[in-house]
Order: C-alpha cells, then structure tokens, then sequence
C-alpha cells in the first residue's frame, strides 16, 4: 500500500505498535460518537480494532510529520465504479489545524491519479459541524439526507451525504482546480521509496 506524504502529514498503513497511541485518542467520549462508534473502553478493544478493521488496504494512519504522533485515521472505500467514499477521524487535540482537509486533499489526490476515481462520497452525522466544514472547503456539496440505524450507539442518525466529482485526469488541471482552496497543493512522485508527496504552497491558514 502506497504511503502519502504532504508538508505536514504522512499517511502510511496502520501497523500493530499504533495500539497504544490509538487508544489515547479513540478513547476520548467526543471523537467515536460523532463517526459512529463507541469510545474504547480499554487498549485490548483498540488491539482488535486496529488489527481487523484498521489493517486493511487503502486505510491510513495519519503521522504528524514534526514529532512521528499518530493523530487519527482516514480511508478509502470503493463503492461502484469510479465512486469511492472517504471516512475518517482526528483525535482531540489536533482539532482546528486543517489536517483532515490536508489529509483528504491528499488522498483524494492520489485516487484521482493512480487509481482512477473520478466521484467521492463524504457522510457526516447531524451535528457533526466540524466534518461538514471540511467536505465544504474540499469542495463537497451537499447531496441529501438519509436516516440510518446505527447499531453500535443504538439508535437512528439522520446522515448526510456529500458528493464531489473530478472530471479531469491531468495534474496541471488539479492544481488549476485547486487554486481556490485556502491550502493549495502541488503534487509529485517520490521517485526512491513510491511516496507520494504533496508540498503545501501556501502557509497562512496552518
């Protein structure tokens, strides 16, 4: 599985010594409910979590780049097609810096290019505001509602779905695309290890 790096972040496959630092923060009451899922009651819970569900192709832990910390979760899931939905989670403490959005920016990038999707689908939980504004600043839009019964928390969730489509292969169009975006990235291929890597142009809003 490819690694993904930009100037601030790595996304790298999930390995078996990420359980304690996982648990830190999947632990935490304000980050599993807002996604769907319980909080961790204890670091053996974590262990199978992220041996079955975690350890799996096209999911990736998020590194922060200046200390190595692990600071959450993101994922790719095909649907049909050339659609595939994005899911993921930051722990607490690095909320409010932009990383989901420079994370997904990242990786929407790399299914673009070499994996050839062209469609992704983003769902939020109501009231989840933060997931919302991010869709939002990568260029999501909103695509309806649905309810969903979610057995994990034990009760229905009203969903919201949001779509956003690439209609274009070449890079020098993503990077036109992406012109707007508050946090504009410049993408190119690692040539020694098959990371990709994505340098931020622009430092204003980290």
């Amino acid at each position: 599985m490819e690694k993904i790096e930009t100037e601030r972040l790595l996304l790298r496959p999930w390995q078996k010594e990420d359980v304690p630092a996982c648990y830190e923060l999947a632990k935490d009451p304000d980050v599993g409910p807002m996604c769907g899922w319980n909080p961790h009651k204890d670091m053996a819970e974590t262990k199978r979590i992220v041996e079955t569900v975690l350890m799996v192709p096209d999911t990736y832990a998020i590194v922060r780049q200046e200390d190595g910390a692990l600071i959450g979760n993101i994922a790719l899931r095909k649907m049909n097609g050339t659609h595939a939905e994005i899911g993921c989670w930051l722990g607490r403490p690095y909320w409010g810096h932009q990383y989901i959005e420079e994370a997904a920016q990242a990786l929407i990038h790399y299914a673009v290019m070499d994996l050839g999707y062209e469609t992704f689908i983003w769902h939020y939980y109501d009231g989840n505001h933060q997931s919302m504004r991010a869709a939002e600043k990568l260029g999501f839009h909103e695509d309806g509602t649905f309810e969903q019964k979610n057995p994990i928390l034990n009760r229905t969730l009203l969903v919201h779905r949001m779509e956003r489509e690439i209609e274009w292969k070449q890079k020098t169009a993503w990077i036109e695309e992406n012109a707007s975006f508050s946090q504009q990235y410049q993408g190119y291929y690692g040539e020694s290890d098959g990371t990709h890597t994505f340098d931020l142009l622009d430092d204003e809003e980290k």
